[in-house]
């Protein structure tokens, strides 16, 4: 049973009472104590026989932010996807103010090396279409594919892929092409190269190795402003994330198309190796 201090509590709504006790305990700098009333009531905010008033989500919220600022990086993540409005959404109530918020913790856990929780902060953040700074996303995948947890920068490669946030990125099944956008840094660009291997996986298979033959790669100026010594680094980016892969592949210089892009071309037999060391993980990855 809940239980007011005065004898009023029936004026106030659920919200509220956790919230006061929330904050009760957090003032007497029991973080633990707070932590675990939020937990045991289920982080509850409001329901049509609890409903709750602006000024309790404003409270509520002021608390959360308060107490996220003094935990453990996993509880401060956990703080912050139970911000009101963030596990169900409350109308006139818009969350995509929190997204500073989460950008910070992000960039904290990075700075600390504590790159599980930092993945699914990203992971959370994108299911919620509370957008992620792109150049943290980026360094992000850096830390992940040079400590060797690529299984983690798949997942948030390909999570952030379908949310969009690689929109200059295309390799269509069947076309044995591949289009990247100069910005990316080498471990995005491995990450690339598999998906392209794995989605042509059909085609590549079919070629005969006495038959050599290539897959185009197309590297897109992205900015108007970007120089010309920051765009021949992108391509040596390119050829240097060639030999992330296991087995490595093979990548060569062609020639620049009319739009002064500069092209490349893998080899079949290069990306048939990698297929027959990986292609059972593969094909859970980039097709399914």
């Amino acid at each position: 049973m809940l239980k007011g201090l005065f004898g009023n509590e029936d004026g106030g709504s659920r919200c509220a009472l956790v919230t006061m006790a929330a904050e009760l305990f957090l003032l007497s700098g029991s973080l633990e104590g707070a932590l675990n009333t939020l937990r045991e009531n289920n982080w509850f905010v409001s329901s049509s026989a609890w409903p709750c008033q602006p000024a309790d989500l404003e409270s509520r919220s002021r608390v959360l932010i308060h107490l996220s600022k003094s935990t453990s990086h996993r509880d401060t993540l956990e703080v912050l996807c139970h911000l009101p409005g963030i596990q169900d959404p409350i109308d006139q109530f818009d969350v995509l103010r929190y997204t500073p918020l989460f950008n910070s913790h992000l960039q904290v856990c990075l700075d600390r090396q504590v790159l599980p929780v930092a993945s699914d902060a990203v992971d959370f953040m994108l299911s919620k279409k509370l957008l992620v700074e792109h150049v943290v996303l980026q360094k992000l995948l850096h830390k992940l594919g040079k400590q060797n947890q690529w299984l983690r920068a798949r997942e948030v490669f390909r999570h952030a892929l379908a949310a969009g946030y690689y929109p200059a990125v295309s390799a269509p099944p069947g076309f044995m092409s591949l289009i990247v956008p100069s910005r990316l840094v080498d471990v995005e660009l491995a990450l690339t190269l598999e998906m392209l291997i794995t989605i042509n996986a059909p085609a590549i298979g079919r070629h005969s190795l006495a038959a050599p033959s290539t897959l185009s790669i197309t590297l897109k100026r992205t900015q108007e402003s970007e120089s010309e010594s920051d765009y021949l680094l992108a391509g040596s980016r390119l050829l240097s994330a060639a030999c992330i892969p296991q087995p490595k592949l093979i990548i060569h210089y062609v020639a620049v198309n009319s739009s002064q892009e500069q092209l490349f071309t893998l080899s079949i037999a290069s990306a048939q190796r990698w297929l027959h060391h990986n292609h059972l993980w593969a094909n859970e990855v980039w097709i399914h």
